[in-house]
């Protein structure tokens, strides 16, 4: 599988020097959708707020099915590069890093993320892309524990289950804490805190004692690959 979701897929529409208003329908959409929600959301609400005729609203999009899938596909990629952003530090600040950057990607973007899960078992073409993008990260955290099981930085777990667990882990508490905003203690967690404490349990888990600490970058050529690293 390529290390780089397909790009989303574009409705059919005028020449490149009307991307403006492609643009002004998305984020009219963005917005309404996070409003509504996907079942209340209306073509009329989205072109309402993009400030233009209908007419012109079909000429990018089929419906509201066709611009939802477009929305999200472009959000999807988007998550995708912010996770993959070039790393800095030792393993656990990396790992940190990347902790943050997921739950604060997922309190951006609560609305689209919501519509996604109230609408994925009617759309399984999306649902499919969205796990190749899922896909993507889990691979590499695989390829990194199982690289530095070998140099003994990492703890002897099975790779794949435990690439699994943890970016399940992240990702059922995003969606719980930003999208659904299950709070059974009454407040939601205060983001920091909780970075920091899913942060301490993914090292404990990955790392053995001390190795977080270790900067790949700092290390001769040939040292162990970092949480992020395809090589």
């Amino acid at each position: 599988m390529s290390s780089k979701p397909e790009k989303s897929r574009r409705s059919e529409r005028p020449a490149d020097g009307a991307a403006n208003t492609r643009d002004k329908i998305l984020i009219s959409a963005k917005r309404v959708f996070g409003e509504k929600g996907y079942a209340h959301t209306t073509v009329a609400d989205v072109i309402a707020g993009a400030g233009i005729a209908r007419g012109t609203f079909y000429l990018y999009f089929q419906d509201k099915d066709v611009l939802f899938e477009e929305l999200f596909r472009q959000v999807s990629i988007e998550m995708h590069h912010a996770l993959n952003a070039p790393e800095k530090g030792s393993y656990r600040e990396r790992v940190r890093a990347s902790v943050s950057t997921y739950f604060a990607f997922f309190q951006r973007e609560q609305g689209v993320f919501r519509c996604f899960f109230e609408t994925a078992s009617s759309k399984p073409e999306l649902t499919r892309y969205f796990n190749d993008v899922r896909a993507l990260s889990l691979y590499r955290i695989e390829r990194h524990i199982a690289r530095n099981i070998e140099t003994g930085r990492c703890n002897p777990v099975e790779p794949r289950i435990t690439a699994y667990s943890l970016g399940g882990l992240l990702e059922w508490l995003a969606y719980q804490q930003a999208v659904v905003k299950f709070h059974p203690w009454g407040e939601p967690f205060e983001l920091e805190r909780l970075v920091e404490q899913v942060t301490d349990m993914w090292c404990r888990t990955v790392y053995r004692a001390g190795a977080e600490e270790i900067d790949p970058d700092r290390e001769p050529r040939g040292g162990a690959s970092s949480p992020g690293a395809n090589r």
